[in-house]
């Protein structure tokens, strides 16, 4: 209630940053997390089983990457059409377009969003801007 006052006499405070060097605050945790987290702080015992497995992990995600499951087909204007009406809007990003700008694109807009989609997902890469 207190705020609210505030706002409305105009004597709002204006709100801190949470901390005051946020940038260099990530980059210090990133540090951290790396020097705490490295393979060199495993006992050496670790570390070799480590390099005698990686090669067998290596190639159980080549594997798996080559692998054509049936999760692995493109998107179909069903599933697309379920994944507009389950999402929410949202503000437009960087290209400008909200969700609800993509739901009411119509057939005709949604066929091109798919082949879009489709043509990303075969190519396994994203569109550029």
């Amino acid at each position: 209630m207190w705020r609210q006052l505030q706002v409305i006499t105009g004597n709002k405070r204006p709100i801190r940053p949470l901390h005051t060097d946020p940038a260099r605050e990530a980059e210090r945790l990133t540090s951290s997390f790396a020097t705490r987290t490295c393979t060199d702080n495993l006992p050496a015992e670790t570390r070799d089983r480590l390099t005698e497995l990686l090669p067998a992990r290596n190639d159980q995600v080549d594997h798996a990457c080559e692998d054509q499951s049936n999760t692995n087909t493109p998107l179909t204007l069903l599933e697309l059409r379920w994944a507009l009406k389950t999402s929410r809007d949202t503000s437009p990003r960087a290209d400008r377009i909200t969700y609800s700008m993509i739901t009411n694109a119509g057939s005709d807009g949604h066929s091109a969003l798919l082949t879009l989609f489709n043509a990303s997902w075969e190519a396994c890469k994203l569109p550029s801007k």
